[in-house]
């Protein structure tokens, strides 16, 4: 019965830890700005001409990608997001 019962806890706890984890998974990564593709830096680059001190990652969202630039502009830190055809997603 003691092993039952301790059986029985640590399947539980496996299962309530597993139910944590989403469905969906992000991956990030840093990447070099010669990677970032050419339409992504066309946009960046017309948007944020004086853009200083930028620093490129590549999310994978299910297979989707995002690239996301954190740079100064006019002393502001700023961060972009855009698709994989250089729609701008999200500025923050």
């Amino acid at each position: 019965m003691k092993n039952f019962l301790i059986f029985s806890a640590l399947v539980s706890s496996l299962l309530v830890a597993g139910c944590g984890e989403s469905a969906s998974t992000t991956h990030k990564k840093d990447i070099a700005a010669a990677d970032v593709p050419a339409n992504v830096m066309s946009t960046f680059s017309a948007s944020y001409p004086n853009a200083m001190d930028v620093r490129w990652e590549k999310e994978n969202h299910d297979g989707m990608f995002e690239y996301e630039a954190t740079f100064k502009n006019e002393d502001h830190k700023m961060t972009v997001e855009y698709d994989e055809s250089g729609n701008l997603i999200k500025e923050h």
